[in-house]
């Protein structure tokens, strides 16, 4: 596991755990995990800013709370999910 978290730190800009399963990742694109890091997919890529779960590039802080919001700060702004992050 601290392999892991040395490679997320070294090519993200933040990562955050919700629960042993599910990982946020950003970097330049938000990735996902939901299996504890064993795979990710990229659910908000900043080139497809016409999908409902756009998330802008180069991502600098990630909150989660405990009542499903999750909140995320980048260049373009403050993006905002009230599902776990599916919206």
């Amino acid at each position: 596991m601290q392999l892991f978290y040395s490679v997320i730190k070294a090519f993200c800009n933040q990562y955050i755990m919700t629960n042993a399963d599910q990982v946020f990742v950003g970097g330049v694109n938000m990735w996902v995990s939901n299996d504890g890091g064993n795979t990710f997919t990229c659910p908000a890529k900043w080139s497809h800013s016409y999908k409902p779960n756009y998330v802008h590039a180069d991502i600098h802080d990630i909150n989660f709370y405990p009542n499903g919001d999750l909140w995320v700060a980048n260049d373009g702004g403050i993006f905002y999910s009230t599902d776990n992050g599916s919206n």
